[in-house]
């Protein structure tokens, strides 16, 4: 990370910007092997979207430029057309594959969703992990070829928690516990 926030202040127009970890990373959903997501937020950002398609798909160039200079990095692959533009690349020093992507400000917002889901219950990472290795196993998680993509799995699985907590919430006799006034509105 120190490398990289290195080579993004030393890019003229990424002055002044931030490097964040996002995703799976984030969100302790993640597994060896996995990717490391990052945003570079530029200065002045608002959380709508001020840096349109086109101006980040330019920033990712110059960044990739600006890496390819240093020589930290391998496997430099700019995705432009994406929906959402990045930029692939690995660490050479420790193997890290990363993708790059400007002001992704919802990515973010949903890793600290999930992070604060993961938070209040400690079955959410281990259920996200399964079902994630199912769907793999599946060939369903792949948005490339159509198919899910992780947040959309983990999402299932705050579902799943929320129904089997309704079903738990309605098969309670309340009237028998000990605290029920408590419950009253």
């Amino acid at each position: 990370m120190s490398e990289l926030r290195d080579v993004v202040v030393s890019v003229e127009s990424l002055r002044g910007a931030t490097v964040e970890p996002f995703g799976s990373f984030l969100s302790n959903l993640f597994t060896r092997g996995g990717d490391l997501d990052i945003s570079v937020d530029l200065p002045n950002s608002s959380y709508i979207s001020s840096a349109g398609k086109k101006r980040k798909q330019n920033l990712l160039g110059e960044l990739q430029r600006a890496l390819r200079k240093r020589g930290e990095f391998r496997k430099l692959q700019l995705i432009a057309n994406a929906r959402v533009p990045i930029l692939k690349l690995e660490s050479k020093h420790q193997n890290i594959s990363c993708d790059i992507s400007i002001d992704n400000m919802a990515g973010q917002m949903k890793s600290i969703f999930l992070f604060w889901i993961n938070e209040i219950d400690g079955r959410f990472r281990n259920m996200v992990l399964l079902v994630k290795e199912w769907a793999k196993a599946h060939n369903i998680n792949n948005p490339k070829n159509g198919t899910l993509n992780s947040y959309s799995l983990s999402l299932l699985v705050v579902f799943h928690f929320q129904v089997m907590l309704a079903i738990f919430v309605s098969s309670v006799n309340w009237k028998n516990c000990v605290h029920y006034e408590t419950f009253l509105l």
